[in-house]
């Protein structure tokens, strides 16, 4: 018997390759066990992240202590790190396969051949990153109420700070039918609701033949799995088409919820960034969508510290996130990415600078946005995917808008969708009752969105 340790770092997409890795890696007869991945196994696979350079580093640390903990165990490396530097993964102690993620299909081979001693040199796999996106069969996602679902890879996007282009390969779709059968794998395993994910989950189906939006997916979904709540990935603001806000706001078994690609609000900033803006600013496309899609959670990514933000578009920013309907932030430092433009842009902020922008972006979330939205929740009902026991006979979820749910009496239905009434707020937190225990489609619809 193999033992196998897996891991995952990033975001939800590897979060999908890596249950996709268990399942290809368990034929069943009792040849694999699975251990966890700080516990002693004969093969470590860790599925890797590059977006920073900090992201790197955790990447490495965690195939040090494996081999620390293991000296004689074989460690396979994949994911975007392994595509952006395999030279530096290959060098490191114990790895004996180094996989670009044009080459996960070849773990299963990797683990096979680890059963036997090798003194061969790690094997390097890059490239291949153009090919048509496969299916990741995953039936179920332990732990997770929540289920992501890959439907696209890749991004055709050119940011001046990013290289996932280069480490994904350009943007391709999952057909819709193969995402169908997926969702309903998933939802065959219990889980209530399926987020769909991807590189730029966006730019879905404009590779297809014929050419499709993500609204298109998202209604294909409603119709062919009935069971279970969806919600929408990162998105684009030029991507929230009206097409896509006349269906968030008519679906009830949409999560009333959009996590919005910002990344800044100011124009000189987002040109250097390589991102275009809409016609009148970015600033007042999200007081429109706010508008429109009333009581939606609105988060967004914001990086701090880009080269040429000064202190005083910094304090812009601030205020134009204080003033707009944005709800939360996943707020970033800069950091420069050899072989980016934005690594060798003039004015640089420093270290210790982006680091205390990041703090007083991450500081107006949790101090101001969060807490005002959850206060306006009060008297509100929508619903709740329960995920874990809260104490006594409550329990914590996530809200159909994103926000972190306390529900009275809901140590009975995790991992259930339940319908509940908000009556008041915990910082950020919401805090309600269940109103419908079922947690079936006519409890959900009879609290959602209303």
């Amino acid at each position: 018997m193999v033992r196998i340790a897996l891991t995952s770092l990033g975001c939800r997409t590897n979060q999908v390759e890596i249950e996709a890795i268990r399942h290809a890696l368990d034929p069943g007869g009792g040849e694999v066990r699975f251990v966890a991945w700080d516990e002693d196994a004969d093969v470590y696979v860790i599925n890797t992240c590059t977006v920073t350079s900090r992201a790197d580093r955790q990447c490495r640390q965690r195939i040090h202590r494996a081999h620390r903990r293991s000296p004689d165990a074989a460690i396979v490396v994949t994911g975007c790190y392994a595509e952006a530097d395999a030279a530096t993964l290959a060098g490191l102690p114990g790895v004996v396969a180094v996989l670009g993620p044009g080459h996960r299909g070849e773990i299963g081979e990797q683990v096979r051949r680890a059963k036997a001693p090798r003194t061969d040199a790690p094997t390097v796999r890059t490239g291949g990153l153009d090919g048509p996106i496969r299916a990741h069969r995953v039936d179920r996602h332990p732990g997770r109420t929540r289920a992501p679902l890959k439907v696209q890879e890749g991004c055709d996007a050119r940011c001046s700070y990013c290289i996932v282009p280069s480490v994904r390969g350009p943007s391709r779709s999952l057909a819709a039918a193969e995402v169908v059968h997926d969702a309903r794998r998933l939802a065959a395993a219990g889980h209530p609701e399926i987020v769909l994910a991807g590189t730029h989950v966006g730019r879905w189906g404009r590779d297809l033949g014929p050419r499709q939006r993500v609204e298109d997916l998202v209604r294909t979904l409603l119709a062919e799995v009935p069971e279970v709540r969806l919600r929408l990935s990162s998105l684009d603001v030029a991507e929230v088409t009206p097409a896509l806000v006349e269906l968030l706001g008519r679906e009830e078994r949409v999560a009333r919820h959009l996590h919005l690609t910002l990344q800044h609000l100011d124009g000189a900033v987002l040109a250097r960034m390589g991102r275009p803006a809409p016609a009148g600013g970015l600033a007042a496309r999200v007081r429109s969508l706010g508008e429109s899609l009333p009581g939606f959670g609105l988060g967004a990514d914001v990086i701090a510290g880009f080269p040429g933000e000064d202190e005083a578009t910094f304090d812009r920013l601030l205020e134009a996130i204080e003033a707009s309907p944005l709800t939360y932030l996943h707020a970033f430092g800069f950091s420069p990415r050899p072989g980016t433009p934005a690594a060798d842009l003039p004015d640089q902020v420093a270290g210790p600078e982006r680091r205390r922008r990041v703090a007083a972006l991450r500081a107006l979330a949790d101090e101001q946005l969060g807490p005002r939205f959850a206060a306006a929740q009060s008297g509100r009902r929508t619903v709740v995917v329960v995920e874990r026991a809260g104490g006594g006979d409550r329990a914590e979820g996530t809200t159909s808008e994103f926000a972190t749910a306390v529900v009275e009496g809901g140590a009975t239905a995790i991992g259930r969708a339940v319908s509940i009434v908000v009556h008041g707020a915990e910082g950020a937190r919401v805090l309600g009752r269940i109103e419908g225990r079922n947690g079936s489609e006519g409890g959900v619809r009879a609290g959602a969105g209303c």
